[in-house]
C-alpha cells in the first residue's frame, strides 16, 4: 500500500521528501517495486541544485545502494556536491567514501546501476571528476568509524529482557 501512495504522490512530492524517501528505501533495501526508481527519475532531476549537502549525499548513497539506473542523476548530484565541498561533515564524508569506492569499483554496483554506467560513460567520467574534486575535502574531514549497536538492536534487547526471554547479546557491527 505504501508503494502505491508514494507512486501516486510522485508528481506533487517536494524534493527533500523524495530524497528522504529514497534514502529510507535504500536503508530498507526496498528497490524491487519501482518506487525508488520513479522518485529518482521523475521527481529529483528537476531539483538537484536546490538540495542541501546532506540531501545530495543521501541521494547519491540511495542511488548506489538501490538498483536504480540513474548514472546521469548521480553524476549531476556529485558535481553539484563538489561545488559545495566546504560544507561536508563527518557522516557525509563517510558516506561519500562508500560512494567513491562503489563508483571506482563498478563490480560492487548492483546490475542495473552498473549497466547504466556502462551505457553512459560520460556520466561515469563526470562522477570520477567530481569525486576527484571532493577527495581533498574528504581527506580534510576526519571520519570516525565507530562500531556500535544499532537502535533496533538495543530496543529489541530491552524488549526481550522485559519478556524475560533467554538470549545472547548480539555483537555490534561496523562498516
Amino acid at each position: 500500500h505504501i508503494s502505491h501512495v508514494l507512486q501516486a504522490r510522485c508528481s506533487t512530492m517536494k524534493p527533500s521528501v523524495a530524497v528522504s524517501t529514497c534514502y529510507s528505501l535504500a536503508l530498507l533495501d526496498w528497490s524491487h517495486d519501482g518506487t525508488a526508481e520513479q522518485l529518482v527519475l521523475r521527481v529529483l532531476p528537476r531539483s538537484i541544485t536546490d538540495l542541501s549537502t546532506r540531501e545530495l549525499v543521501n541521494l547519491a548513497f540511495a542511488i548506489v545502494m538501490l538498483d536504480v539506473p540513474a548514472a546521469e542523476i548521480i553524476s549531476f548530484a556529485l558535481e553539484h556536491l563538489a561545488r559545495l565541498n566546504g560544507m561536508i561533515n563527518r557522516k557525509e564524508a563517510h558516506a561519500l567514501n562508500i560512494i567513491q569506492y562503489a563508483l571506482l569499483h563498478p563490480a560492487s554496483l548492483r546490475p542495473r546501476m552498473r549497466e547504466s554506467f556502462l551505457e553512459d560513460k560520460a556520466s561515469l567520467t563526470r562522477c570520477h571528476a567530481a569525486l576527484g574534486r571532493l577527495s581533498k575535502a574528504l581527506n580534510d574531514v576526519p571520519v570516525e568509524i565507530g562500531i556500535s549497536s544499532s537502535k533496533l538492536q538495543e530496543r529489541l534487547g530491552r524488549h526481550l529482557d522485559r519478556l524475560s526471554l533467554p538470549r545472547s547479546q548480539e555483537e555490534p557491527v561496523g562498516p
